[in-house]
């Protein structure tokens, strides 16, 4: 979660004493396209540069602004999903190879190539696809060797287990230190600029 407020502002007391109503006005709309901008947008970006989700995965719903700005609470939050991402939305050939293993007469088993990291492919030995209760299909893998305290792997009984991947939330998070000040930044030139428009 990213949280854009009126605090990032310099000199907002300043202003706000001056043009009271431009200030708030400018405030509030500075944050919101900062939000969307510099925030959804810009997260957007640099997540797929660094995981390989689809595009389209990362829509408003699994990656928006959560609460938007207005005059009397100048403050936006910019927040992504935090369930866990199904480790099957990273399998190399998509959907599509492990629909083909779950309609294959063969044993529905073996190596599949996971790429969660751009650029970069892992193979899971003793894998296999199965059908979710949502009609979705996910990826499991069977081991002798129990996946104790694992964030990434569901137990489904007999020695297998449902894997994932971080939530978008997470990717999120490894990018927020980096992304404060450019948002800091970007806040105070919007501001700016929405406010010398507004009392001209």
């Amino acid at each position: 979660m990213i949280q854009i407020d009126a605090i990032e502002l310099l000199d907002f007391d300043h202003w706000i004493g001056a043009f009271p109503d431009h200030t708030q006005q400018a405030a509030m709309m500075a944050i919101n396209q900062v939000a969307d901008r510099d925030g959804r947008a810009s997260i957007k970006r640099d997540i797929l540069q660094e995981l390989a989700f689809k595009p389209s995965y990362l829509n408003e719903e699994r990656l928006g602004v959560r609460q938007k700005a207005t005059k009397s609470r100048l403050e936006a939050i910019v927040r992504g999903r935090d369930r866990p991402t199904s480790l099957a939305r990273f399998v190399v050939g998509g959907e599509r190879a492990l629909m083909s293993r779950l309609k294959s007469k063969r044993k529905n088993a073996g190596e599949v190539r996971v790429q969660v990291k751009v650029g970069r492919t892992t193979p899971i030995k003793n894998a296999f696809a199965v059908r979710l209760k949502n009609g979705n299909v996910g990826l499991a893998v069977r081991t002798k060797n129990p996946m104790r305290n694992s964030r990434g792997a569901v137990p489904l009984g007999r020695g297998a287990y449902l894997l994932y991947a971080p939530s978008v939330d997470q990717a999120m998070k490894t990018l927020i230190p980096n992304k404060a000040p450019r948002i800091a930044d970007s806040l105070m030139v919007e501001f700016n600029r929405q406010l010398t428009r507004l009392i001209k």
